[in-house]
């Protein structure tokens, strides 16, 4: 039989993945599950030998009814795998691979190779690059601490200082910081001892060759304040990282690596060990084996059925319960200046099985509230406690909708934030009562809206969420302020600037390909604008490539006239990037509507609104 082009697609790109060629026939259970993701740090939900009768492979479509792929699933109805070729490409280009039903980690393929792998979902939030094309990554646009320094423990264990390299901060990164001269070169220098650093330290540990990842030990990272960095902006590091693992001889070891530092959304490792002459292991035969007790119980938890809100389900409590016990016994053992991160631990623990459907364990957390935030009132603990408290507690009321569960939480929240102004916390307690607000649909709640997001970027300028909401901020006060829109056409390096548009009315329109409305909206826009004669579209697209949008729309035929600008060729921030991130944009589509002054006359505009709209715009 011929090979068709996507399976040819799907061979092609399978082989440079190193994962099995697929045969030429159609995709059945067997050869779907040939097809393993490149790397062995991702866990996905696979069929024993008696579950494989019961699998089935269905073909998916598109919303033409096109085939575009095969998706794999279990007797139970649940996703397996799905590769598919998205539109434009001449075959097979994601392969998505699933544990309980969520999307875990992906392989994508461009012009016939592979070249972008993620981490989603529970599996993480890992995104790395081979710009070589070998299956290698040669970048990491998005990688946390932790993944870092896994990273970092798996090149030691394999003997391999090629995947080390990647994680090191970049002579830019370190520009981008804003670091001094004499904190670079120090920098600098560390990686040039890397390649020694690295035998050094299998010399110091050989346990460390071939050696099994458990986990990294929670910590909480520090904030350096700009003055004493000579920085620009404060700097969010780790001094370094404890990792748990498991030698050939089944015993337990600790590595130490060096400081880790935040880069945008990314983490980079400045070094790969501390520099410390004291052992790296905590000297407690006790507490290591509390901490490989712990170690074995969330391996149970990660293979756990997933949990729905406010459905019971009582072996992820068990589950739960039990590591709060190991917490409480863990605590006593623990370092003073640990302490607090196993407290978390608990709580964490307690409120999960509260979610889960104990009853115990929600006295458990009820009675550590009430103590810390009587014994630590305005603490980050006592925060910490309240807050799970508070979401264990209102999480399964939300889901359904009921609206005077939503009034008391947001009652609630309110009061979390005045009794825990500066909390870890808090910053997302605002988040989440500016959303309410300003999705509640009445006008009065939209300064109030303001207000909350204004707090976040006052009191939080380094949390992530800042930069949004300080556009989310000046969004709800746009209407009858000049509009500020400036970037590169989609296609081409020409400058866009919306004031060259004065003199007109404009419609703004915020899109992305992946939203289901995207193809709806387009159509409906060019029915509107085709009967307007002075009025300019100007499309933002908040993809993170503008490939996706460049293929969206010639696929969908849409040629209409209109500016279309995008952010950056490669940007992994989408909805959190420069263009996303200056209005706080958070739905898609955001439409605004610009008059003749350059003055935006509406700031919350529906597509389905846009004619009527538009007829009271125009007019003299």
């Amino acid at each position: 039989m011929k090979k068709t082009p996507m399976l040819m697609g799907l061979v092609v790109a399978c082989l440079l993945a190193g994962v099995s060629q697929l045969p030429a026939q159609e995709a059945t259970v067997a050869t779907m599950l040939q097809i393993r993701p490149k790397f062995d740090d991702v866990a996905i939900s696979t069929p024993s030998a008696d579950e494989l009768k019961d699998c089935k492979v269905e073909d998916v479509k598109d919303e033409a009814g096109k085939k575009i792929g095969y998706v794999l699933l279990d007797g139970r109805k649940q996703i397996l795998r799905r590769y598919v070729m998205t539109k434009g490409a001449a075959g097979l280009n994601v392969w998505s691979f699933y544990k309980d039903s969520v999307e875990v980690f992906r392989m994508t393929a461009s012009n016939g190779k592979v070249d972008q792998y993620r981490w989603l979902g529970t599996g993480g939030m890992k995104w790395g690059v081979s710009t070589a094309l070998d299956g290698k990554i040669d970048t990491w646009p998005m990688i946390s601490a932790d993944e870092v320094a896994q990273e970092a423990f798996l090149a030691l264990a394999t003997g391999d200082f090629a995947r080390l390299k990647p994680l090191y901060i970049t002579p830019a990164e370190m520009k981008a910081l804003g670091l001094p001269d004499a904190a670079a070169a120090k920098m600098l220098q560390a990686q040039q001892a890397a390649p020694a650093k690295f035998q050094q330290a299998l010399a110091k540990q050989p346990a460390l060759a071939q050696a099994t990842f458990l986990r990294v030990e929670s910590a909480a990272p520090g904030c350096w304040v700009a003055e004493s960095q000579g920085t620009p902006r404060d700097l969010i590091k780790y001094a370094s990282r404890s990792i748990l693992f498991e030698t050939a001889a089944k015993q337990h070891d600790w590595f130490t690596t060096g400081e880790i530092i935040q880069v945008g959304q990314a983490w980079r490792l400045v070094d790969l060990s501390a520099e410390t002459d004291e052992p790296t292991a905590p000297n407690n035969p006790k507490l290591n084996k509390l901490l490989a007790d712990l170690s074995d119980l969330e391996k149970k938890i990660t293979d756990a059925p997933n949990l729905n809100p406010g459905q019971a389900n009582p072996a992820l409590a068990g589950l739960y319960e039990l590591r709060a016990a190991l917490c409480l016994q863990i605590i006593p053992e623990a370092e003073a200046k640990e302490k607090e991160t196993w407290y978390k631990q608990l709580f964490d623990s307690l409120s999960g099985a509260v979610l889960a459907g104990s009853e115990n364990s929600r006295k458990q957390l009820d009675a550590y509230q009430k103590h810390f935030a009587e014994k630590m009132p305005g603490t980050n603990l006592a925060a910490y406690a309240t807050y799970r408290q508070l979401w264990a507690f209102y999480s399964p009321k939300l889901v359904t909708g009921d609206a005077k569960a939503q009034e008391a939480y947001n009652e609630q929240l309110v009061k979390f934030v005045k009794d825990f102004p500066r909390a870890d916390d808090t910053a997302d307690a605002l988040h989440q009562l500016g959303m309410s607000c300003e999705f509640a649909n009445v006008k009065d709640k939209e300064e109030e809206a303001a207000r909350w997001y204004g707090a976040i970027h006052t009191n939080f300028p380094e949390h992530h969420l800042a930069e949004w909401a300080k556009g989310a901020e000046r969004r709800l006060r746009l209407t009858g302020n000049p509009l500020v829109l400036s970037g590169t056409l989609l296609t081409g390096n020409d400058k866009f600037d919306i004031n060259q548009l004065k003199g007109k009315i404009v419609v703004v329109h915020y899109w992305a390909s992946n939203s289901s409305t995207a193809a709806d909206d387009f159509a409906r826009l060019k029915r509107v604008l085709s009967t307007q004669k002075d009025v300019e579209l100007v499309c933002v697209n908040l993809d993170d490539k503008t490939d996706k949008a460049v293929t969206f729309l010639q696929q969908n035929g849409i040629a209409l006239q209109a500016y279309h600008i995008a952010q950056a060729a490669r940007d992994p921030n989408g909805m959190r990037g420069a263009l996303a991130n200056y209005y706080g944009i958070n739905v898609l589509p955001t439409v605004f509507l610009v008059g003749r002054d350059g003055r935006v006359v509406n700031a919350r505009l529906q597509v389905a609104d846009l004619d009527e709209a538009l007829k009271k715009a125009v007019q003299p």
